[in-house]
């Protein structure tokens, strides 16, 4: 067998060549999937925490890749240059573990998605009290707003005040109380029927979900308590206190329904309202004894304060998930509208959102979140509830936060550690009932005076 001529390469050799081309496009092609993947990374937590830097950097790494003209040039000199210089297989293996190894890594995910945190049963659609509770809906089939008188009569510009000027106001406002009350036939209905509906569990508060319509449910309790409170005036506190226990059952069946902190927090207001309704009642009349049992009854019905607290935070659980999975399972909307900002990084999050959203992990971290903070808040520690979430937001958009990037950017967007507020406004609630709760178990019915 004649060996090949001179100056030529034989087929063996021109295989060998093209075998390690191969291997080196291979090289260079996971590599730059790795750096276009931690540049858009760097991206999204550039517009999250406002890091010129790590915008600048970001913009560096999407140059480098094959998203852009620039990067598809270079990576073709880099090849060539690699491929000529023969570059040694020593290299080439470890490099393609530790680029493989970083993509499985960037694009692992939980394999199921996490379960809905513990908040009780579920009111189903069909339930009566999901019925009652679509009544003040506003986009609901079932939707009697339209029905409503929704003038308001306004307790808090009476019920803050002192005694004998809530009594001045009452007066001189008798007329309009007694129309309001006379008028609001449905908002009567409604609470009475929501008054005697058995608890059937928590209605789950989803985005684009049903939402009650606070400002005529609002007014609804405005005209009722205005009457209540009329009548504590006239020294009825019998007729009083049956117009009372109707409206703080139904607060409570809103707040034991409540799932997140929207509607636990406007079933509060109604229980807040009640609450101090309830105490210029028993300052200003004197209800009976039979009056004064339905009164402690219904108090100490109230929904337990932890349980309260705990679907007030975890609650939202539902929700967000369902407002994140508009994004979080729709990779490209979301980075590119995260990145909008970060020049040529919108591209290359659509092109590799896959690698930086990662949506199981997202809502495990969400549900592990939550439950922490409702323990907290359930221990009434707001101090270190609100230094939990400040590290939380932190530590989501921290620069080496690469992994699931745009998932954790996202977290920290939408925590907000205001929420605290309301979660004070619970528990405030909580230490006016127990005060009125005290009031009625240590006064005789008949040592209250007008």
């Amino acid at each position: 067998m004649k060996d090949a001529p001179a100056g030529k390469l034989s087929a063996k050799k021109i295989a060998t060549r093209l075998f390690h081309a191969v291997v080196v496009i291979a090289l260079l092609s996971s590599f730059t999937i790795v750096l276009a993947t931690v540049g858009a990374a760097l991206g999204v937590l550039s517009v999250t925490n406002g890091s010129i830097q790590l915008e600048q950097l970001a913009q560096a790494m999407a140059l480098a890749s094959q998203n852009t003209l620039t990067g598809q040039l270079l990576f073709c000199v880099v090849c060539a240059l690699l491929i000529w210089r023969r570059l040694r297989y020593a290299i080439i293996l470890p490099a393609m573990i530790l680029c493989w190894s970083a993509i499985a890594y960037l694009g692992y995910d939980l394999p199921q998605r996490p379960s809905m945190p513990d908040i009780g049963p579920v009111t189903s659609p069909n339930a009566k009290s999901y019925k009652l509770f679509c009544w003040m809906v506003k986009d609901s089939p079932l939707s009697r707003l339209s029905e409503l008188y929704e003038q308001k009569t306004g307790p808090d510009a009476f019920i803050s005040q002192p005694p004998e000027r809530c009594r001045n106001w009452l007066i001189s406002n008798r007329e309009r109380i007694l129309f309001t009350w006379d008028k609001d036939v449905v908002g009567r209905e409604w609470i009475a029927a929501l008054s005697h509906e058995p608890d059937s569990g928590v209605i789950l508060s989803e985005f684009d979900g049903p939402t009650l319509g606070f400002q005529a449910t609002r007014a609804i309790f405005d005209h009722q308590l205005a009457y209540a409170a009329w009548l504590a005036s006239e020294n009825r506190g019998d007729e009083a206190a049956q117009v009372l226990v109707p409206l703080l059952r139904a607060a409570n069946a809103l707040q034991r329904s409540a799932a997140g902190p929207i509607p636990a927090n406007i079933a509060g207001v109604f229980l807040k309202v009640c609450y101090k309704t309830s105490h210029f009642v028993v300052d200003s009349s004197t209800p009976g004894p039979t009056a004064k049992k339905e009164l402690l009854k219904v108090l100490i019905e109230t929904p337990p304060i932890g349980t309260t607290i705990r679907n007030c935070v975890v609650g939202d659980f539902a929700s967000i998930r369902a407002a994140l999975e508009r994004g979080l399972r729709s990779p490209r909307l979301l980075i590119s509208e995260n990145t909008r900002t970060a020049g040529g990084l919108p591209r290359l999050a659509e092109y590799f959102g896959n690698r930086i959203v990662n949506p199981n992990l997202t809502e495990q971290t969400l549900k592990d979140f939550l439950q922490q903070c409702s323990e907290l808040a359930q221990k009434r520690q707001f101090e270190s509830l609100r230094t939990f979430i400040d590290d939380f937001q932190h530590r989501q958009c921290a620069w080496y936060r690469i992994k699931n990037s745009a998932g954790n950017a996202t977290l920290a967007s939408i925590v907000d550690p205001g929420v605290t507020k309301a979660y004070e406004n619970l528990w405030g609630n909580e230490d006016a009932r127990l005060a009125l709760l005290k009031r009625l178990e240590t006064e005789p019915a008949s040592s209250v005076s007008p």
